[in-house]
């Protein structure tokens, strides 16, 4: 039998990059909120292989680096289990955009597999597992929104006002390390405190092409930076704004029109079904 589970996508409504900690990672706070766009993940129980992982969508990475691979192979390893399935993953969040599209594959991994197999692990123990596989993991392991902070282990719950976001995704690849190291470089206090997001500066220097073409569109006061990039958004009531300029986007760049959620799907396999 199949199984198949919903993968959400996050915005940072902000981000602020903090104190650089001993083990060379920065400590951060980020108010993230759900949006309606979804990788769908559909997982069958099969005795006869070990594990099986395919991909629709494109994606440029290995079955074994991919982080669906990763969070299976981490609770085999934590449950001394073998946990023979196959997965099946549909890609429909843009891949190194700022949505955290591979964080909530391997987060609704993790749920899914502990669900399916019975194993009983708990919220925190999960967590743990996730925090080993990347910062954001954990936030979509709790499934609801709210303030991370430190490497992305503390977690406040809160609820932010459920409004349109239109999102435009530039035909870029943008590298949180590459962005990581060039915030480094920056004297911090020459950053404009107005901006919701740290890393803007950095972002649309790199990226000026990118600055010039939202300039163009006339909507460069609206936009905000969902963690690295490459995605932008902007509040847009029934989603208006968009729809005038839909005929101007550069044609290798992707729009979405999305609604904010304050829990995502797999909020449900915790026992409670909220939206």
């Amino acid at each position: 039998m199949k199984t198949k589970f919903l993968s959400c996508a996050k915005l940072n409504l902000d981000l602020k990059i903090l104190e650089k900690q001993s083990n060379g990672l920065h400590a951060i706070s980020s108010s993230m909120q759900f949006i309606d766009l979804y990788d769908e993940i559909t997982i069958e129980l099969e005795n006869n292989i070990t594990y099986e992982l395919q991909v629709q969508g494109n994606i440029d990475c290995s079955s074994s680096s991919n982080l669906v691979t990763k969070a299976h192979k981490a609770l085999q390893d934590v449950t001394n289990q073998n946990l023979p399935c196959k997965i099946y993953l549909k890609k429909n969040i843009p891949v190194q955009s700022g949505l955290g599209g591979g964080s909530s594959n391997a987060a609704t991994t993790l749920l899914a597999l502990n669900s399916l197999f019975k194993l009983k692990l708990s919220r925190k123990e999960l967590v743990q597992i996730g925090h080993m596989l990347g910062s954001d993991v954990p936030f979509f392991i709790r499934s609801q929104s709210g303030i991370i902070s430190g490497t992305g282990e503390l977690f406040t719950p809160k609820e932010f006002p459920l409004k349109d976001f239109s999102l435009l995704v530039p035909n870029i690849k943008s590298s949180t390390k590459e962005l990581f190291d060039e915030f480094d470089k920056e004297n911090k206090s020459s950053l404009p405190e107005e901006n919701a997001n740290d890393f803007n500066k950095v972002f649309f220097r790199k990226f000026s092409n990118v600055k010039s073409k939202l300039i163009e569109l006339n909507i460069q006061n609206l936009i905000r930076l969902s963690g690295t990039g490459s995605t932008i958004f902007f509040e847009d009531k029934n989603f208006n704004t968009l729809s005038k300029i839909a005929e101007k986007i550069p044609p290798n760049w992707r729009s979405f029109k999305c609604k904010a959620l304050q829990y995502s799907p797999i909020y449900e396999l915790w026992g409670v079904a909220k939206r």
